[in-house]
């Protein structure tokens, strides 16, 4: 993903966060407006004046339109940027004194991309809720008021959209057998969901790679009257979130519309964000899961391989292993590895040991089977001409066989029956992970996320994601694509993992 827009006017993505501030801002010689410019999100043009209808009894002190939280907590960093009189900054999330919108008539949508992620159906309760929350503030404000007209009149809607993206880019006529229309939410049916796995509005990955369909997805979302669109998902979908509101910028009319995005993954690989919703309830799941295979291995004499999510990223596998504490091996996309250096640590490892619990991430695997078949070992089968093209599972039919390979060659290893006498078993385990019910603090961390997002997007502010970063802040979209979160080579959960592990270096 490169970066939209910046200072330096590069479309260069960045290792870490650290490496951004340090080379943009520090080393790019940021002034200080161009530095307010890039950690701020737009305003929309339109909309009126309202006064927020909650008292601060209620809603807690109002953040002043400049009030935020330091971008960066490094030492150092900030000693640098005092020596240049700069301080960057994040705006804070919360309760304006002012809206842009009245919450009685204001339209608003949710929409979910991407992969499954505990915690999905609670955050969008919050919102719901939240939205409810403002229109009883608003009648509570009219009595208070001495029913002085007019009376609130409450019109607007919270629209769920169905199957993520996919139902915005239906036909407006939408006939029977194409993807439903939105449907309209109300919190008493959401807090049904709050505590349950899935989503409910379905999901959907969508490519907006091909020329135009960004475009049509602007015009869809003015045709259907939106005015805030919450967008919840996670890197695909803080990258489609970002085309969106680019698209809707260059509007006329959808200079008016709120695109507001609430990172929501297992992957944890979203920049400027400390922890994603939905990772710590997959991690306690994946490493629960590991723990049982590890005791499945020792009295079953067998070596699992265990394939968990991560294409890009490895934070899931290493911080599961970690977790766990149970692993021989974590394979993760940032550390690459020679296949039989693998191999003969592994069985050495399952020699000595009886038995080995061997952790990979998709990624890992991809690499693998992308080199195994330039190497000509494995071949990928061709799909039929009538065979639905799905990038994802044709990836993922790629890492099958690297993982029957591995399977195979280790198996290779233990022909001598007094040497090892167990069986190379693989478990997929990832569907069990990404569904499951969200755990306390992910339940926690939607209920703020979802507050908050409301809160920033009646402001009208715009073209944001909602982030745990120094506090909650909003992350404005094209700095979430200049970096590429990933695990960093010799970085501390490398380190941390080697040495729970005991692996050599396998590069």
């Amino acid at each position: 993903m490169e970066r939209a827009s910046g200072a330096s006017g590069s479309p260069r993505v960045f290792a870490s966060e650290r490496a951004y501030i340090q080379q943009v801002w520090l080393e790019g010689r940021i002034d200080a407006k161009a530095l307010h410019e890039e950690t701020t999100p737009p305003v929309v043009d339109g909309g009126a004046d309202t006064p927020n209808p909650f008292q601060k009894d209620e809603i807690g002190q109002y953040r002043g339109p400049d009030e935020r939280r330091a971008a960066v907590a490094d030492a150092e960093l900030l000693r640098q940027f005092a020596d240049r009189r700069l301080l960057p900054g994040f705006l804070e999330a919360g309760a304006r004194e002012g809206l842009r919108f009245d919450p009685c008539t204001v339209r608003a949508g949710i929409v979910t991309a991407g992969g499954t992620a505990p915690g999905t159906n609670a955050v969008i309760h919050a919102i719901v809720r939240r939205h409810y929350q403002y229109v009883a503030a608003a009648k509570a404000a009219w009595e208070r008021g001495g029913k002085q007209p007019p009376e609130p009149k409450c019109t607007g809607h919270v629209l769920g959209i169905r199957n993520g993206f996919e139902g915005l880019m239906a036909p407006r006529a939408r006939p029977a057998a194409a993807v439903p229309g939105p449907v309209k939410l109300r919190h008493e049916e959401t807090a049904a969901w709050r505590e349950q796995g899935g989503c409910h509005l379905g999901l959907s990955r969508y490519d907006f790679s091909v020329e135009g369909r960004i475009e049509q997805l602007a015009q869809n979302l003015i045709a259907e009257g939106v005015d805030i669109l919450y967008v919840i998902g996670g890197d695909g979908g803080m990258h489609a979130a970002l085309q969106l509101h680019t698209a809707l910028r260059r509007h006329q009319t959808g200079r008016n519309i709120v695109v507001a995005a609430v990172p929501n993954t297992i992957d944890n690989d979203i920049a400027w964000m400390a922890r994603s919703l939905g990772h710590a309830s997959a991690l306690a799941e994946a490493a629960r899961l590991l723990n049982v295979l590890r005791l499945d291995a020792e009295a079953n004499r067998r070596v699992i391989l265990v394939e968990l999510f991560g294409e890009e990223a490895g934070f899931l596998a290493a911080n599961a292993a970690l977790v766990s504490g149970k692993a021989d091996c974590v394979l993760i996309p940032e550390e690459p590895f020679d296949p039989w250096k693998a191999v003969d640590y592994i069985a050495d490892r399952a020699r000595k040991r009886r038995s080995a619990l061997v952790v990979l991430a998709e990624g890992a695997l991809l690499a693998l089977g992308n080199g195994l078949r330039e190497q000509g070992l494995i071949k990928v089968p061709e799909p039929s001409a009538a065979a639905l093209r799905d990038p994802y599972y044709e990836r993922q039919d790629l890492r099958d066989l690297a993982l029957k390979w591995l399977r195979d060659e280790l198996r290779s290893q233990f022909i001598k029956l007094p040497i090892f006498t167990g069986h190379i078993i693989i478990s997929q385990p990832g569907y069990l992970i990404r569904a499951v019910p969200p755990a306390a603090d992910d339940l926690l961390h939607a209920e703020r996320m979802g507050d908050l997002v409301v809160d920033s997007a009646l402001a009208g502010y715009t073209g944001f994601m909602l982030s745990l970063w120094t506090g909650y802040v909003l992350v404005p979209l094209p700095l979430v694509g200049s970096v590429r979160k990933r695990i960093l080579p010799r970085g501390m959960v490398w380190r941390e993992l080697v040495e729970h592990t005991g692996q050599p270096p396998l590069g």
